[in-house]
């Protein structure tokens, strides 16, 4: 009986010792489209687009959150990435961030998972 018990408590050593490292998260390539602002008619509205891409292999990202920042962290906007590892929002704007996205422009973030590295990503915006 002895050696029944030494032996399971051995095989629970193991399993437990043997169990695969989890994966590392997977890097991510964040490529942020310029910007469009549209200031007629009110209310002013920046539409911007982000790509997420597996940064090893190029492969599109689905379902990664990305959120669209002033360059102070100010949220504009969020949405999750679509199966061609596109994510795309319009942010309703008053005049300050307006001008601030303007000369500044914005960032692109996924603050990174478990499953997905951080990435963050610039671009400028335009008046149309």
């Amino acid at each position: 009986m002895r050696a029944l018990i030494a032996f399971l408590s051995a095989a629970a050593i193991l399993l437990v010792t043997s169990a695969p490292a989890s994966a590392a998260p997977v890097p991510v390539q964040l490529i942020a489209e310029t910007g469009l602002a549209k200031v007629i008619p009110t209310p002013i509205e920046i539409h911007m687009e982000a790509f997420a891409r597996n940064a090893n292999t190029g492969a599109n990202l689905n379902n990664v959150l990305v959120s669209f920042r002033t360059t102070t962290g100010n949220v504009l906007c969020t949405d999750h990435t679509d199966s061609g590892g596109k994510a795309s929002c319009d942010a309703e704007v008053d005049q300050t961030q307006l001008v601030l996205v303007l000369l500044l422009g914005f960032d692109a973030v996924v603050t990174g998972t478990a499953d997905y590295g951080p990435a963050t990503a610039h671009n400028s915006v335009r008046i149309v």
